[in-house]
């Protein structure tokens, strides 16, 4: 199993925004945790939603209150201890404000899980059960965990959401070891820096500085581990610029947010730039996002 983590404090917004990711090539576990955005996937074009086609399940669980999810056009808001299944395909958004902390499961058909039948069908986790996610969430958000730990929270989530309706499997323990390579810790490494580092422009030049690779090289690898781990797209400079929207996205929806003040953070040459990087991917302009909460 791969661990990711990527975290973008912005004191100047009073914003924090955390994902803690754990990657197999078969399923990922997260745990998002929010602070002081608004974020509605509602105006995210069909277009950027998803850089390949998936066949995965998902589940997301509301460990706090007030999780809206959308999808295709439908919405809920999910109380703590609701957890909603759809299919990946259907690429649903959350709108968060204020606090809010979810667990995200997603499985391939198969070892792990059957495909979701029922879209958007809502299930409720015991106070019990609830206890047990919560703790392992933890476990995978702590940066002191080893991996050991983690793997045993991984575990009790499967185990825990089995057990109330989630139609996942109760592979071997085995099942959930995967060899990860020294290549994939680098740029498992590298990309979670590039994602959390703010004001950066990283393009290829720097990541090719970052690993010591050549770029043909760096190229096949990157292609290759998007590939492995179900990323959101399928190169670079498509991951980073989806990074980029989306977070501002997030941002613009923080109370007092400006789109100068958002344009600094992701590293954008001018307010004007950030615009237009906004209406080449048809969003609303940013300054219109928090309206249109």
């Amino acid at each position: 199993m791969l661990l990711s983590r990527r975290i973008r404090n912005i004191p100047s917004l009073d914003a924090r925004m955390e994902d803690h990711n754990v990657y197999h090539s078969q399923f990922r576990v997260g745990v998002e945790i929010r602070r002081g955005v608004a974020r509605d996937w509602a105006h995210w074009p069909e277009t950027l939603r998803r850089g390949h086609d998936s066949a995965r399940s998902s589940a997301i669980l509301a460990l706090t209150d007030g999780l809206g999810v959308r999808s295709q056009g439908r919405e809920r808001l999910l109380r703590a201890g609701e957890c909603l299944l759809d299919l990946r395909k259907n690429c649903w958004g959350v709108r968060e404000e204020g606090y809010a902390i979810s667990l995200v499961v997603e499985w391939e058909p198969g070892t792990f899980g059957r495909r979701i039948e029922d879209s958007f069908e809502s299930l409720r986790i015991s106070q019990r059960g609830m206890e047990v996610l919560r703790t392992s969430a933890q476990t995978i958000a702590r940066s002191q965990s080893s991996l050991l730990e983690v793997r045993r929270a991984v575990l009790a989530i499967f185990t825990i959401l089995r057990a109330h309706g989630v139609p996942l499997h109760a592979p071997s323990a085995d099942a959930f070891v995967e060899k990860v390579s020294e290549q994939e810790l680098v740029l498992g490494h590298i990309i979670d820096r590039a994602l959390s580092h703010r004001g950066d422009r990283v393009g290829m030049v720097d990541l090719e500085d970052l690993s010591g690779w050549p770029e043909r090289s760096l190229r096949r690898y990157l292609r290759q581990h998007l590939r492995k781990y179900h990323f959101n797209a399928i190169a670079w400079r498509e991951l980073h610029r989806r990074w980029r929207l989306s977070t501002g996205l997030a941002l613009m929806g923080a109370r007092g947010a400006t789109t100068e003040a958002v344009a600094q953070v992701l590293g954008y040459s001018s307010p004007t730039a950030f615009c237009r990087a906004f209406a080449s991917a048809g969003l609303p302009s940013p300054g219109s996002i928090r309206r249109l909460l």
